[in-house]
């Protein structure tokens, strides 16, 4: 009798055992599952990095971001660089208090790697506001530039001048101008086309504007800009790639 009382306690105990098991298996199986949509749900479009047009090839400049999604680091090279080829040509530095896309100061970096010059946040270029609640109306449309991360950093930082002293197509001379045709993204709405004045045209007509087409991605993203005159056909100046993390 003694051992089919300790038989029938065994029994009893391994099947508490392991109802508890599968209740914390299931809980955990859920638990995980809402943590995995909710990671889904908090993903954020970024910009993963520029192609601007420097002489007379497209320079790539890739984006690093922190947990705040800030722009830390801005490598540079060739369009179709792996990323370990790439080389640091700007640093980001933020103020622990500073919750804003845009640093307190941006350090730059010469192709040795040495730090070149700083620009300070009184340097950055003005960046435009968006217009909340502007409805769309073709061609004009709210510049979702504006809205995406590392998207104000970039125009903050479009055409400063750095000290790069490379050489060949990559070094552009002493210094290049970074991200130089991103600039002319820095607008509150952005329509199809982009007519900037100019005195010398290139095509030697009398006009006095040069085109640029701007083209979009179905998200309404801007993500090409090409120039357009009697000799040029959608030549190509400006393209931004975007990712979701």
């Amino acid at each position: 009798m003694k051992n089919l009382k300790n038989n029938s306690l065994r029994k009893g105990l391994h099947y508490a055992v392991g109802a508890m098991l599968f209740t914390v298996i299931a809980a955990s199986c859920q638990k995980n599952g809402t943590s995995d949509i909710d990671l889904k749900s908090h993903k954020r479009t970024v910009i993963d990095y520029v192609l601007d047009h420097e002489t007379m090839y497209l320079v790539k400049y890739k984006f690093q971001y922190n947990n705040k999604y800030q722009v830390t680091k801005v490598f540079r090279g060739e369009r179709y660089a792996e990323d370990f080829q790439l080389q640091l040509i700007a640093e980001s530095h933020y103020d622990p208090k500073n919750n804003t896309e845009l640093p307190d100061s941006v350090s730059t970096f010469n192709t040795k790697g040495f730090k070149s010059g700083v620009i300070l946040a009184q340097d950055f270029t003005p960046v435009v506001e968006e217009e909340k609640g502007a409805s769309y109306t073709w061609p004009t449309r709210n510049n979702k530039l504006l809205t995406v991360a590392g998207g104000k950093f970039a125009l903050a930082v479009a055409g400063k001048k750095v000290d790069w002293a490379g050489t060949g197509h990559m070094g552009s001379g002493s210094t290049i101008n970074m991200m130089h045709f991103l600039k002319y993204l820095n607008r509150p709405n952005l329509r199809d086309s982009i007519q900037l004045y100019v005195q010398h045209k290139t095509d030697g007509t009398k006009r006095n504007f040069d085109d640029f087409r701007i083209k979009f991605n179905p998200s309404g993203y801007p993500i090409d800009m090409g120039f357009y005159d009697a000799i040029n056909a959608d030549y190509e100046q400006l393209k931004i790639n975007y990712r979701e993390e």
